[in-house]
Formats: C-alpha cells, structure tokens, sequence
C-alpha cells in the first residue's frame, strides 16, 4: 500500500457531504472543518528549509448545472439507464492536494469584510449539489449550442428560462445525448498515466484496458486513501492505508487488491482480513488477486467480473461507449458536451480561485 497523495484534479469516485447553505464566517470554517475531519489525509513532507509542513488530499465539490439542463432532468433519467443526478455529482466532485506550510495561510488570508464576501461566495458556489450559473454564463453557452439545436430563452413576468423547440425522435436522440455527455471520457487518454506500487498492478490495469475498454484508465481509482472508502467512525481504524484499485459507480463499488509475497505473512494477513471486512461494511466488494497470477496472466476470474460490470452497469457501459464513439466528434455532440461539462468547470476554477484567496 503506497503513501503518495492523490494527485491534484484526479477524480474522486465518492460522493462528498452536501456543504451548509449558510453564508457566515463561521458556517465556512465549520463546513471547512468537517470536510478537513472526514475526508483528509494528512501525511507529513521532509522538511523544506528547515521548516516542517504537511500535504493533505481533500475531496471537494464545486458544479453549475444550467436551468435549461435542470428542466430536463425527468425526460433525461426516462430516455436513459443512467442516474443523471448521481453522474451530475459524481462530476461537481473532486480532489485536491494541498500544501500546508505552518501559518503560511493564515497570514495572507483576507479578513473582515473581505473574508465574509469570499465566504458568501464560497457557500453559494458549493451549497446547490450542484447550483445554478450566473444568467449571463447560461445565455452565452446556449448561444453556442444554438448553432446545432434549436433553444430559445422565454421571459414571462416571473422568470428567464431556456427551452428547446425539438419533438419527436430528434428530441429523443437530443436527450440520449445530453445523458451520455454527463460520463466525461477522453477518448484521446488511451494510456496509463497513474500511480501504482508494482509492476504487476500495472500490468493487471493495462491488461483490464485490453480486454475490457480503455476507458478504464479514467474510471479507477489507483492508490485510493482507505479512510475515503469508509464511514467515519471507521475511517479512524485505518490510518494513511490505501487500496491498490477502486471502482465507484452509483450501482457498484469494487476493490482490487494485487497481493505480494508478503500478503502470505501471518501478521499482513490478518490486517487483510480486518481491512476486507470494514469494506464490505461498507459494501464494497473486494477482490483479491495474487501477484503471481497477474504475472502468468491468469487473472480471467478478476477480468470475467469486471467485464461483467462494465457490461451491466449503465455508467460504465456508457463510459467504455463514450470512448470508442466519441459524441463530440458530431456537432450537436459537441453542443450536448459544452452544456453539460462547461458549467462545471467554470465552477471549479472559480472554486479554485477562492480557495487560493482564502
């Protein structure tokens, strides 16, 4: 089980708390600290110039969801298998690596009237799961999906909303596509770019990639923190332990671990076992493959269940589809992609910005 820290912006495949709608001082310093004591993983650095500092991995969550999208949630969780709101979240979430110089941020940090702007601000940008963009953010990127669908923006007395004009089976293809476009997959990372603590873990990921899809580079998780795949209470029992490879998805949540040698140790055993069985508290399923069978490549037990997943879980069988047929190669492919992922990351780079000031 390796220490290395999650590197910044690596998805995290679990769903966070929903943050306080508050919009206090102390409302952000209390959300703060209750993502700090749940979801961090703290692990002291060599010292840096004599002075002593921490690097710690959080789960965050910043997302918009533009109104238009939010009025066709109904239709899209009937046009398709997936859980629109769950893969919604499942993008807003994320983590980051944080360097925690001692005092650093507390003396550059804005205070008074500054600090209370920047918290309101914080708290409107985190406390929908995901919440609405700015009106000038959701006109501009309708504007540019209206160059391939039709939306128009109606103003009643009450409220400014987007609708599309579409009927028949062009809104049913419109609607599929909006859907797949909420599973984000590259089609042009085709490779391993991850961290693992064996050459046999990394061979186990390509061989997945083989016979499974290539998508799975993106998908697992490798050298996940143990304490983020377990409830609070006993998150405490494991601490700076980690899993070789997760795989979270609304329906499935799977643990693969590649045993060395050591793994036949008595003492490794039995921490083996104590770990299995806090996951599978926690539902996830664990499966063990040894590090020789990886190396003669008999592994097709490990490989027949996971392709079975792939195959039965929307979300990945959506992923996998996503990559092989891009749908931002089309036009209107493109149009669903910018609605549906623009706004998010819009979201997590004014996240990010506020995160810096404060």
């Amino acid at each position: 089980m390796s220490s290395e820290s999650t590197a910044l912006g690596q998805p995290s495949h679990e769903l966070p708390y929903e943050g306080d709608s508050g919009n206090s001082e102390s409302a952000l310093r209390a959300e703060t600290s209750h993502c700090a004591l749940t979801r961090s993983n703290p692990r002291v650095v060599p010292p840096t110039n004599g002075v002593r500092w921490f690097l710690t991995t959080r789960t965050q969550q910043a997302g918009y969801c533009l109104e238009y999208l939010q009025s066709l949630r109904p239709e899209l969780e009937d046009k398709s298998a997936l859980d629109v709101q769950w893969a919604t979240k499942r993008l807003c979430t994320f983590s980051v690596e944080e360097h925690n110089f001692p005092n650093s941020k507390d003396a550059h940090a804005p205070a008074g009237a500054w600090r209370q702007i920047l918290s309101v601000y914080h708290n409107l940008l985190v406390r929908g799961n995901p919440t609405y963009p700015t009106l000038e953010v959701e006109r501009f990127l309708v504007s540019c999906a209206s160059e391939a669908i039709p939306i128009e923006e109606s103003d009643d007395e009450k409220t400014i909303v987007f609708r599309d004009k579409l009927t028949g089976s062009l809104r049913s293809t419109w609607l599929k596509l909006l859907a797949q476009a909420h599973v984000a997959v590259d089609h042009r990372y085709a490779d391993f770019h991850g961290a693992t603590e064996s050459i046999e873990e990394e061979k186990f990921l390509r061989e997945a990639s083989k016979r499974i899809s290539p998508s799975i580079f993106q998908l697992v998780q490798c050298q996940r923190a143990l304490s983020t795949l377990l409830n609070v209470s006993d998150a405490t029992e494991f601490y700076d332990q980690r899993v070789d490879f997760s795989l979270e998805t609304k329906d499935n949540k799977i643990v693969v671990e590649i045993d060395g040698k050591q793994h036949s140790e008595e003492k490794q055993q039995t921490l083996d076992r104590r770990r299995q069985e806090f996951l599978e508290k926690n539902n996830w399923k664990v499966v063990r493959v040894p590090a020789s069978e990886v190396r003669r490549n008999q592994i097709e037990h490990a490989m027949a269940m996971l392709e079975q997943h792939f195959a039965e879980d929307p979300f990945l069988s959506i992923a996998a589809r996503n990559f092989q047929h891009p749908i931002g190669e089309e036009e209107v492919g493109r149009a669903a992609q910018q609605l549906v992922l623009v706004p998010v990351a819009v979201a997590r780079v004014q996240w990010a910005l506020l995160w810096a000031l404060m």
